[in-house]
């Protein structure tokens, strides 16, 4: 554990309190048009009550506050560190072979390590975009649209999750 001055305690709460105030200002602009927009677009959003369209503001304000205050604080961090940029031998070698591979053979190992987040993001837009495509037929209910749409998704996160298997 690290001992620090007075100095360095009331610095690093500073920047942490300037972080929080950023970005709890700006999640609370970001919450009051999300609510004004929402607000003019959907009826059934207009009938919901007003502490509850305030509790949307305000935890908007609050997660900009404590995402921005935290990063405030990792980036105050690693900026006093000495050992932020440092790199032994071996990274250094790891890197070198790293720059040395083909741009081809970088991506494939990249969505190796992050096949799980490709197949999770896949899902999320083909949901979307398919409940999009289904929500203009007319002659389908609210619930046949929903199941079509994930039929659908379904169908194309298995096919992402073939494309990601590890075939060796």
């Amino acid at each position: 554990m690290k001992v620090i001055t007075k100095e360095e305690e009331d610095a690093h709460y500073s920047a942490v309190v300037r972080g929080g105030v950023i970005g709890g200002t700006l999640g609370l602009g970001l919450g009051l048009a999300g609510v004004a927009l929402a607000s003019r677009r959907w009826a059934g959003f207009r009938s919901m009550t007003l502490p509850f369209r305030s509790f949307l503001v305000s935890s908007g304000a609050t997660f900009g506050a404590i995402v921005v205050a935290e990063r405030a604080s990792i980036n105050f961090s690693k900026a006093r560190d000495p050992m932020t940029g440092y790199r032994d031998a071996s990274r250094r070698a790891f890197d070198d072979a790293r720059a040395a591979e083909t741009g081809e053979k970088r991506v494939l190992d990249w969505a190796r390590d992050n096949r799980y987040t490709i197949v999770m993001t896949s899902w999320a837009a083909a949901i979307t975009i398919a409940a999009v495509i289904v929500g203009r037929n007319k002659f389908l209910t609210t619930g046949q649209k929903l199941v079509q749409a994930r039929v659908y998704a379904q169908g194309l996160t298995l096919a992402v999750l073939l494309a990601t298997v590890p075939w060796r």
